[in-house]
């Protein structure tokens, strides 16, 4: 079975391939860097053993055709003399820049760069790591940092030693859950996200700390975008994550927030309300002799209307 990173991947490769056809219809020449040309490669691999169903193959092309349709109604390429499509790796996507893919255009001695992000049907902003949690707010003091990240293996080896022996040796969320529902959440997810809001807590109010950490989930200078979401149906959203008013604090620290263990929110002073659910990417908390730790959180902006211009498109061409 595919899932939803694989999908989220697949939309990139048909996007990228469109835009290069774009380009050869205005006879603008458009090379694929090599790291595209790599994850595109990769993606036909995967695709030969985990192919995606004839339906969603089509809906993925009816995205990138209105999205290339977009492109020509905004004019980027107009008096392009050639063009660059690049695919940016998942480490790429773990430092400031939230784009999947960028387009650098050149016309004439200009060169006006693009930046992409690619959405299958899901909203969540950047996903950032706890242990990068401090990095992300911009703390320096190296002391600080490191006793975050004790505390946070702390919390870990805790709960992986706790759960083998509750559950006498198995190794999965799901079997702890059977056990009792509200494990993981009181035993992990509740003092994981107590750490966090402790950090938060204490650089609410510094200005660069605020910013560092905005700039990373959502934009800022540097990381601006617009986030092309494939949506259920007929539609595919633009989403205009460019001239963002920048927070200096954050107003409210909720947690947990609407009674749920998972989750946080924050709101900041710039109107932004984005809430925070931490779960795990795998199925095992237990993995080859070690801790298997994928936990991340997911940032939702849940005003997103209010905060950032939203254009919604018809996948089928208009008469």
């Amino acid at each position: 079975m595919v899932g939803s990173n694989e999908h989220g991947r697949e939309l990139e490769h048909v996007i990228a391939l469109r835009l290069q056809k774009l380009c050869a219809s205005l006879r603008i020449p458009c090379e694929l860097s090599g790291a595209t040309v790599a994850a595109n490669a990769r993606d036909d691999e995967y695709l030969k053993v985990q192919p995606l169903d004839k339906a969603l193959v089509a809906d993925f092309s009816a995205c990138a055709d209105a999205f290339a349709r977009w492109i020509e109604t905004q004019g980027w390429l107009e008096g392009a003399t050639s063009a660059t499509i690049n695919r940016l790796t998942d480490e790429a996507g773990k430092k400031l820049d939230t784009s999947d893919m960028v387009i650098a255009i050149v016309k004439g001695k200009q060169k006006i760069v693009k930046k992409i992000s690619v959405k299958h049907r899901h909203d969540a902003l950047k996903h950032p790591r706890l242990p990068s949690i401090p990095d992300h707010l911009g703390v320096t003091d190296e002391g600080e940092k490191a006793a975050y990240i004790a505390k946070y293996n702390v919390i870990w080896e805790k709960f992986v030693s706790e759960s083998s022996v509750a559950i006498k040796g198995k190794t999965t969320f799901k079997e702890l859950k059977a056990m009792d529902k509200d494990y993981v959440n009181d035993k992990l997810y509740w003092k994981l996200n107590r750490l966090v809001i402790e950090l938060l807590e204490r650089y609410k109010n510094s200005k660069s700390a605020v910013q560092s950490f905005f700039s990373y989930i959502v934009a800022g200078p540097g990381n601006e975008f617009i986030t092309v979401k494939n949506e259920k149906g007929r539609l595919v959203a633009i989403k205009h994550f460019e001239g963002i008013a920048q927070p200096s604090s954050m107003r409210r620290i909720e947690y947990p927030y609407k009674g749920r263990k998972t989750t946080f929110f924050v709101e900041f002073d710039n109107g932004w309300q984005i809430t925070f659910r931490l779960h795990n990417i795998s199925s095992e908390f237990y993995r080859n002799g070690k801790a298997n730790i994928t936990e991340k959180l997911d940032p939702l902006c849940i005003n997103l209307e209010d905060m950032i211009r939203i254009e919604k498109i018809p996948k089928e061409s208009q008469p």
